[in-house]
């Protein structure tokens, strides 16, 4: 054998002439692998001025003096490039990425299958030792995962935790001075829970995202404990400004019975104060629906004690000190104007659902400008006299002069706080609603509806005067515009005017002749 088995060195042999030159390529050989440090691996081109012992690995496509030899080791040797064939196993620092490579065979790899690392390693601590429970460990106050620069395009970082079943865990624990305070990830299920302890041993479920896509608030009965709670500090004490709790869902009391919880607001003891005068010492608000009561009817329940003087009033607040609607026991209190959301799109009650009694400071005010009316003729005033004529005011009394809302129920309220045995069944409200008529008592001077149009429609008339509570069924209920018969009026009153004068012309005129 000429050279050795790995390097393929030349051996020097016995009697052989001028041993230097044998001698001299093996150290040529040598210097060019061993401790192999090479500049680049991205290249192609031999480059135009290299340095005496420069090192490469060739890019795949080599060129002019590197051509055929793609993926070697070319060596800038005496003024001349040398090329070396890998043999699987080697190494080759890479100066420019700052990687140790390995060849396989066929191609230059990441050595260990990483870049400067070992791959697999049973155990890798950082700054820290690690265990066989905790087989990665790190020791920072910062870690960062970022994306690869080596793979050009992406730009992604993807952190993946898997874990082997649905009933196993994969999450991010939290923890203060190595007690559990929160965890949140896939724990025992496959929704995302995010879970908090005050010990590190019982975990509660603050919020559950379920794997349907629904959020769920607690895994706790709202009826006995608090599903949901915000709160803010007062600013100069430990006691609370806002609570609100309770926030809860669908569910059974136990006893034939389901309701929904909805919001609960408590204040403190002591009270809340809004502005300078208004105390809420407690306030309850609720949604609630009951099936033992009325399946079609849901109550929303707002209990305020003390609130300005007043007791159990729902008041809708602009601000702190600006009321713009107070529903009391009796009445609905408005403190702004109120106006339709669209103009000339909207009645005021209806002819089945009307108002018993208006009262305003001044008259009713219609829109009149002459610019918002297309006139078509004026009002024929003979047939203005004839259908005042044809038609007789009347003296009555309304059939039903009113509705009583006659309220038949024992009302409570369901406190926040109740426990599995309270008695929802006793608690909920019981009874109905009824609306009873009263007949009219007071006598009142009008006209019958039926009676314009007949006078109408003697006179060939269709006015806004008079018309059907349903256009489509004729036999519906019939309607007057009191305003409409004004002109009408009017314009009888100027023809009896005229007549009257036209009489007293004449009288004057016999008078003066006699």
């Amino acid at each position: 054998m000429d050279t050795t088995p790995n390097l393929d060195l030349p051996y020097i042999m016995g009697a052989q002439a001028q041993k230097h030159v044998t001698h001299n390529e093996a150290l040529r050989k040598l210097d060019a692998l061993v401790q192999l440090a090479v500049l680049d691996r991205d290249e192609a081109t031999p480059p135009a001025s290299p340095v005496d012992g420069d090192r490469y690995i060739v890019a795949a496509g080599g060129t002019g003096a590197w051509d055929g030899h793609d993926l070697e080791i070319a060596a800038f040797q005496d003024d001349a490039w040398a090329f070396y064939a890998p043999e699987e196993g080697w190494l080759a620092w890479l100066a420019d990425e700052g990687t140790l490579v390995a060849w396989n065979g066929s191609a230059w790899i990441e050595a260990g299958g990483g870049a400067a690392s070992v791959n697999p390693a049973s155990f890798v601590g950082i700054n820290t030792t690690a265990d066989a429970t905790s087989r990665l460990a790190v020791k920072s106050d910062v870690v960062l995962f970022s994306h690869d620069d080596v793979t050009p395009g992406t730009g992604d970082q993807r952190t993946v935790l898997n874990k082997s079943a649905s009933n196993k865990t994969a999450s991010f624990l939290f923890q203060s001075n190595w007690s559990g305070r929160a965890e949140i990830g896939l724990t025992g299920s496959d929704d995302f829970a995010f879970k908090v302890s005050s010990d590190g041993a019982t975990f509660a479920t603050a919020i559950k995202l379920t794997s349907t896509g629904k959020i769920a608030f607690a895994a706790t009965n709202p009826n006995n404990s608090t599903a949901i709670k915000f709160t803010k500090e007062r600013s100069a004490t430990t006691s609370f400004h806002y609570v609100f709790d309770d926030v809860g869902g669908f569910t059974t009391d136990g006893v034939g019975g389901a309701f929904w919880r909805g919001l609960h607001m408590g204040g403190p003891e002591g009270g809340i104060t809004y502005g300078t005068t208004q105390t809420f010492p407690r306030a309850v608000q609720y949604l609630e629906y009951d099936s033992d009561t009325d399946p079609t009817v849901s109550r929303l329940v707002w209990d305020i004690s003390n609130a300005d003087g007043h007791t159990h009033d729902m008041v809708f607040r602009v601000n702190e000190t600006t009321d713009q609607l107070r529903l009391t026991a009796t009445t609905a209190d408005f403190y702004g104007s109120i106006v339709p959301r669209t103009d000339n799109a909207t009645s005021l009650g209806a002819s089945s659902r009307r108002f018993s009694e208006v009262w305003a400071a001044n008259g009713t005010i219609q829109t009149s400008d002459a610019r918002d009316k297309d006139v078509l003729a004026r009002i024929d005033a003979a047939k203005a006299v004839a259908t005042v004529e044809a038609v007789e005011p009347v003296l009555f009394r309304w059939r039903v002069g009113g509705n009583q809302v006659v309220e038949d129920w024992r009302y409570s309220v369901v406190p926040p706080d109740a426990g599995p045995g309270y008695d929802y069944a006793a608690a909920a409200p019981k009874g109905e609603t009824r609306i009873v008529p009263r007949a009219g008592e007071r006598i009142h001077a009008g006209f019958l509806a039926q009676e314009v149009k007949a006078a109408l429609e003697t006179q060939a008339l269709d006015l806004g005067v008079w018309g059907l509570a349903d256009k489509a069924d004729p036999e519906s209920r019939q309607w007057l515009r009191p305003d409409q018969l004004i002109p009408l009026l009017w314009a009888a009153l100027r023809e009896t005017r005229n007549a009257l004068a036209a009489l007293d012309a004449r009288v004057a005129a016999i008078e003066g002749s006699a």
